[in-house]
C-alpha cells in the first residue's frame, strides 16, 4: 500500500499538482477497509515500500509537511536497515538511494545503475530488462557518433583556420586564391 501511495506522490508532482498531495496522502489518518494503513511498526517491516517513500520524499517542495516527515521517517529507518538485508539487490538499490536518490540524478545515468540492479533481481522481467538494455545502448551509439561527428568537425574548423593564418592578416587566404581548395574544405565541414 506504501508503494502506491509513493507512486501517487510521484505521479502527482509530475504533473505538478503539488497542492494536491495534502489533500491526497495523510499519512496519519489514511484507512483501508476502516483499519489503519499507517502503521509506523508496518512501514519499518517493508523495505521496497520505505524506499519508494524515501524517493517520492525528494520531490517535496518548501513547507510540504507530509513528505518532509515522510523524509525525516525514512532515512533513520533505511539506513539502520541496509546493513540487516538479506536480499543483495535491494541491500544495493537501498544504498544508492541513500547515496544519490533516482529523482536527483541524470537520467542516463540513474537508467543504466538502475538497469543493473534491475537486472540482479529474481522477479524481473526479461522483456522489459531487454528493451532497457537497448534502449540504452541504442542512445549510448547516438551519443558517440554524435561526439565523433562534432571531433571531425572541430579538426577541420582548425585545419581551416591554420591555413588562413598561414597565409597571414589581410592577404588571401589558399581557400580564397584555389575554388578547388575551398570547395574541398567545404566537403570537410
Amino acid at each position: 500500500m506504501i508503494c502506491l501511495i509513493s507512486i501517487n506522490i510521484s505521479i502527482l508532482h509530475k504533473f505538478a499538482s503539488f497542492a494536491a498531495i495534502n489533500t491526497y496522502c495523510t499519512l496519519d489518518y489514511t484507512e483501508n477497509n476502516g483499519a489503519s494503513v499507517h502503521n509506523k511498526e508496518t512501514l519499518t517491516n517493508d523495505v521496497q515500500g520505505l524506499l519508494s517513500l524515501y524517493e517520492a520524499s525528494h520531490l517535496r517542495v518548501h513547507d510540504e509537511e507530509i513528505l518532509e516527515e515522510a523524509f525525516t521517517f525514512t532515512t533513520p529507518h533505511l539506513k539502520s536497515i541496509v546493513s540487516n538485508l538479506s536480499n543483495n539487490s535491494l541491500k544495493v538499490e537501498v544504498t544508492e538511494a541513500l547515496s544519490q536518490p533516482i529523482h536527483m540524478t541524470v537520467p542516463r545515468v540513474g537508467a543504466r545503475k538502475y538497469i543493473s540492479i534491475y537486472q540482479n533481481d529474481d522477479a524481473h522481467n526479461h522483456l522489459l530488462l531487454k528493451f532497457a538494455k537497448l534502449d540504452f545502448n541504442a542512445l549510448q551509439k547516438l551519443h558517440q557518433r554524435e561526439l565523433s561527428e562534432l571531433t571531425r568537425l572541430k579538426s577541420a574548423i582548425s585545419v581551416y583556420k591554420e591555413l588562413t593564418v598561414r597565409n597571414g592578416v589581410g592577404k588571401s587566404s589558399t581557400a580564397q586564391r584555389h575554388p578547388k581548395s575551398r570547395k574541398s574544405m567545404a566537403t570537410l565541414v
